[in-house]
């Protein structure tokens, strides 16, 4: 649930309520499911399986319709489970936008968007070990490499990821 705690279990099928619920067509590469997750089609998928992903996992599902227990689409979808974390927020942080959870070690933007080059990170980044990874210091985001966005952005597959860049400090 949107990257709350690290667990190797995943889910092996999806499952929607009535054939009424709009299925995610070609041009859905990624998506979110309710409750939290990160689904991927084959193509975005492929793209992540070339890079490196660590501890990472890319489950294939396929989505079955709830009331029939029926399959509803021939397409393998991925389930990605966000596994890696890596600590590279700078704390703290220059833009009064992040507000800093004592308690809980993160940092909240209240809901408002964060936008290119606000974030502060550790230039230490830079040798990640992983291509993708989810920071614990802010909710609710998680970071690719350069090398993963290239790779996405030549498939013309990174809008949808609605990425933004950090500020290297």
């Amino acid at each position: 649930n949107r990257f709350s705690h690290q667990s190797k279990i995943t889910p092996d099928a999806l499952w929607i309520e009535s054939c009424e619920t709009k299925l995610p067509n070609k041009s859905d590469y990624v998506f979110d499911i309710i409750y939290g997750g990160i689904v991927f089609n084959q193509s975005c998928a492929n793209i992540l399986k070339q890079h490196r992903l660590g501890e990472n996992i890319l489950t294939p599902i396929q989505i079955y319709d709830l009331s029939t227990g029926e399959l509803v689409s021939d397409e393998v979808f991925y389930f990605l489970n966000l596994y890696e974390r890596r600590t590279y927020i700078c704390i703290p942080q220059s833009d009064s936008m992040f507000v800093y959870i004592q308690g809980a070690q993160k940092y909240s933007t209240r809901g408002v968007p964060i936008n290119n080059g606000i974030l502060e990170v550790d230039k230490s980044v830079l040798d990640c070990d992983v291509d993708l990874w989810y920071d614990p210091r802010i909710l609710g985001h998680f970071f690719m490499s350069e090398s993963l966005y290239q790779s996405l952005n030549q498939a013309g597959m990174i809008d949808k990821f609605y990425p933004h860049t950090c500020n290297l400090i």
